[in-house]
């Protein structure tokens, strides 16, 4: 992208760390890696073989060395240069320093290209001190501008008369000529000294080799000279003064303890990503904190890249040879891990299968009752078609217990969803309806209204809400459907042999709990329904009063409704897949109990009860208007105890006008 920034979560080796960064909370204090980092002036080795006075600072300064260092060090030439002053047939002819003149702008200014040209050193006129014997100088080099380098404040107050010369602001040369020389002088053994550092690769290379760089030792570091360094700023500054600074700063270079840093979202990625668990993160963090390698061991890395030709082979031919070093000091406990799927054989597992499968028994065992007794009174008041709408919301709830509790699939997770809110709405919308219309009917009749009630809208209404739940479940499959989901967990200590093993189990999931909430929420409205409608029918006759039983339902079903938010809403997000299995239990005993509540207590009542509708229509009514209501729910009693009433015997209190039998029509 147009925008793109490259950044890193790590930085391995850093001489300077940016303080704003962290104060900024961007990037983590910085910890050191446990690499030294010596930069100091280096000189090839068969220099100081010839001449071992130029090892230390005592052999270099004063005058008396001049002459020396400019005899000593001459200065490299550029390969277009050579071609052009020095060869004698401007290497048209191969003469053993150039195969061929350079072909181009690139080439012009190299001091080094291995088999073309192997560089040359020349005296020139700084290196001349018979000319110049006050200005003559020897050769060295030195970093560009941008890098830490106290060179020219070194040379300038221990009288050091070197001097560097390349294109850059502070005469220093780029970190490609650098090297460059370094292999032109190892090549044509010709002296050479410069400022370097090591562990580095090109250090590394001429270790062990004629050309092996050799530290120069300057006066020691103290704290005064450290303190009266020039800054970076002024290294390549315009004004000399500048640059060659205090004397009191021309001390050796300390040891530089490299440092590692950090990023602060590398943390927040490993730890506070909201799907990230303690089984799922990654070590990485963990293990760049305790990370730590020495300057031997770099050194041996660099020693496997000249050997192998890649950076990345070197690196892991160094893990393989010291993976058990590795393992026992920086790899974080736990890992690496192994991952195992959980099995499905604990008892919770059984036990939610178990009620599951008892609840689908029961309530075919239930079926079988309600339709062997359907011509028993108490069966009948309470509309066996109605019960069976019931029933069958009952078992689909059971069902989808059943697939709840075991391992999910794709097809799992949205079918047991389908089938638990269809089976709720089932077993609570007919309930709504009977009642509902029963309080409708014997309103009528208290106010000496004739009410008809249509069996087929009744089973309409029970429609119109199935429809509505299927649109919800309709728009959650084709929006956000429950998914098959991993889950991962570590081990407890103790648990198994090592405290490494990463166990998967498997849940029903989507992006969203807003599905969730409103399926909980639409049991609990028709729940709410069914209460309110339950206590306007709290004083109806016992023949068609339901509202005992109907509230020790409610209550159950609320109590079961609590329960299923609360597992919605508890932070059980390390073991979701016992939460599953704790929902299946709960809709199972749900169903349970409400058979038990509402069916089975049916099969115990009296159909001869005094009390019933029946029972009290023989009696005698104490007024005319009395008489009148009775004469009107009489056919109704006798409908009700299979008996037929006989045509044109009703006769209205009020008129005295015989009704045609026609006219008394069932009221349910």
């Amino acid at each position: 992208e147009e925008n793109y920034q490259p950044c890193a979560d790590f930085i391995a080796e850093t001489m300077v760390t940016p303080q704003k960064k962290v104060h900024e909370g961007k990037i983590e204090a910085p910890q050191l890696n446990g690499v030294a980092l010596d930069q100091t002036w280096f000189v090839t080795k068969f220099t100081l073989e010839n001449d071992p006075t130029l090892h230390n600072y005592l052999g270099l300064q004063g005058e008396q060395n001049r002459g020396k260092l400019a005899e000593s060090f001459l200065r490299p030439t550029r390969w277009k240069d050579y071609c052009d002053h020095i060869s004698k047939n401007n290497c048209k002819i191969n003469d053993g320093v150039a195969v061929r003149p350079p072909n181009n702008d690139n080439e012009n200014d190299r001091f080094f290209v291995e088999g073309l040209y192997t560089g040359h050193f020349r005296k020139t006129p700084q290196n001349d001190c018979d000319t110049n014997p006050n200005n003559c100088t020897g050769h060295f080099a030195d970093f560009p501008c941008g890098w830490t380098s106290y060179f020219k404040q070194q040379s300038h107050h221990l009288g050091i008369y070197l001097e560097s010369n390349g294109n850059e602001k502070n005469g220093g040369y780029t970190y490609t000529e650098l090297q460059e020389m370094w292999m032109a002088a190892s090549v044509t053994k010709s002296n050479f000294m410069g400022i370097w550092w090591t562990p580095e690769k090109l250090f590394q290379q001429f270790q062990g080799t004629h050309a092996e760089m050799m530290r120069v030792q300057l006066t020691s570091t103290t704290e005064e000279c450290q303190a009266n360094r020039i800054s970076r700023d002024d290294i390549c500054s315009d004004d000399y003064s500048d640059r060659i600074g205090d004397p009191r700063g021309s001390c050796s270079e300390p040891l530089f303890l490299m440092e590692k840093v950090i990023s602060a979202g590398l943390y927040d990625a490993t730890y506070l990503q909201d799907d990230t668990t303690t089984a799922t993160q990654s070590p990485s963090y963990e293990f760049l904190k305790l990370f730590r390698i020495t300057a031997y061991q770099q050194n041996v890395m660099l020693d496997n890249w000249l050997k192998m030709g890649s950076q990345r082979e070197a690196v892991c031919q160094w893990v393989v040879d010291n993976i058990e070093y590795l393992e026992e000091t920086f790899i974080p406990r736990t890992y690496p891990r192994v991952l195992k799927e959980a099995s499905d054989s604990g008892s919770l597992y059984h036990a939610a299968l178990t009620i599951a499968c008892i609840a689908a028994v029961l309530v075919l065992c239930v079926g079988l009752a309600v339709y062997y007794n359907r011509t028993r009174r108490t069966i009948k008041v309470a509309q066996v078609e109605f019960l069976f709408l019931i029933l069958c919301g009952s078992f689909t709830i059971s069902i989808g217990a059943i697939i709840k509790a075991i391992s999910p699939t794709d097809a799992s997770c949205i079918a047991s969803a389908w089938l638990i809110d269809i089976g709720y709405t089932l077993e609570l919308v007919p309930l709504i309806v009977k009642i509902a219309a029963i309080n409708r009917l014997m309103q009528a009749a208290q106010k000496m209204k004739r009410v008809t009630l249509n069996r087929t809208s009744l089973f309409g209404a029970v429609v119109i809400f199935l429809f509505v739940i299927i649109i919800f479940q309709g728009l959650w499959t084709g929006l956000d459907p429950l998914q098959k989901e991993a889950q991962y967990l570590l081990s407890p200590p103790k648990m198994s042999e090592d405290d490494n093993v990463v166990f998967v189990s498997y849940h029903c999931s989507s992006n969203s709990s807003i599905w969730q909430y409103i399926s909980t929420g639409w049991t609990l409205l028709l729940l709410v329904c069914e209460s309110v409608l339950a206590f306007q029918s709290r004083n109806l006759r016992q023949d068609f009063n339901e509202s005992q039983v109907l509230a020790f339902m409610i209550y159950s079903h609320v109590v079961f409704v609590l329960i299923r938010a609360i597992l919605l809403l508890a932070p059980i997000d390390d073991r979701k897949i016992v939460m599953s299995r704790v929902l299946s239990i709960v809709y199972s005993i749900d169903t349970i109990m409400a058979m038990i509540i509402y069916f089975i207590s049916k099969f115990f009542m009296n159909d001869n009860n005094k009390s019933t509708l029946s029972s009290t229509l023989q009696q005698k009514p104490p007024d005319a208007k009395k008489a009148s209501f009775v004469n009107e729910l009489k056919p109704i009693a006798e409908l009700e105890a299979g008996v037929k009433p006989a045509p044109n015997k009703t006769i209205c209190d009020c008129c005295g006008r015989k009704l045609d039998s026609e006219e008394v029509k069932p009221l349910v």
